[in-house]
């Protein structure tokens, strides 16, 4: 037999399987799901226009983030909250049928947390108007809040549906006592179909 056709043979069948095992370490990781979005647009009342998300960029606005007022004989209520648009979901506390639109109060994830189907007691996914804070003024200044995000941000879990598809994400959304404004901080969505997410994942 000739050795050296023999050598050559092993070596280059070496050289094939040690290329393939190279090729198959450099193997790019699974592929992100999470779709993240830096935002910091911002509302407070008397604009003309809500913050508009179009969370999937298919030129349809899936959640408006607003601030209204009311007023009633003992004073005035300011709402600054989320709407859904079109079949679009987002979680919230059960509606409460003296707030103005019937709103709820939405309910805030913790950071981490899975959003998913799953519900805990006093939760809903709805497509209604939904409170992320109320304020509350009577007419002698007294001033209370309702709900979770009174001077802070917080995270809350949202559904994009398209055709049929639903798609879990978050909105982080930031409310200042001070000045009332309203600001979108940053969002999520998995673009895997029925895919859950953490609250605040940016990231698989």
């Amino acid at each position: 037999m000739n050795y050296k056709i023999c050598f050559l043979f092993v070596l280059i069948l070496g050289s094939v399987f040690v290329t393939a095992c190279k090729e198959e370490d450099d193997a790019p990781a699974q592929s992100n799901t999470i779709i993240y979005k830096l935002d910091g647009r911002s509302v407070k009342l008397g604009d003309q226009l809500p913050i508009a998300v179009d969370l999937s960029e298919d030129g349809q606005v899936d959640f408006a983030i607003f601030v209204e007022l009311t007023a009633n004989s003992q004073g005035d209520r300011l709402y600054a909250g989320v709407n859904p648009i079109g079949e679009n979901l987002i979680k919230s506390g059960p509606a409460i049928d003296t707030n103005f639109l019937n709103m709820g109060l939405l309910i805030a994830e913790l950071e981490g947390e899975r959003i998913d189907f799953n519900l805990n007691s006093n939760q809903r996914w709805t497509s209604d108007h939904s409170a992320l804070v109320i304020r509350n003024t009577l007419n002698n200044g007294e001033t209370s809040y309702e709900g979770n995000w009174a001077n802070s941000k917080q995270i809350v879990g949202i559904q994009n549906r398209i055709n049929e598809a639903v798609y879990f994400g978050w909105l982080r959304i930031e409310f200042d006592k001070q000045t009332e404004i309203v600001t979108l901080i940053d969002y999520a969505y998995n673009h895997i179909k029925n895919e859950s997410i953490f609250a605040g994942a940016k990231s698989n």
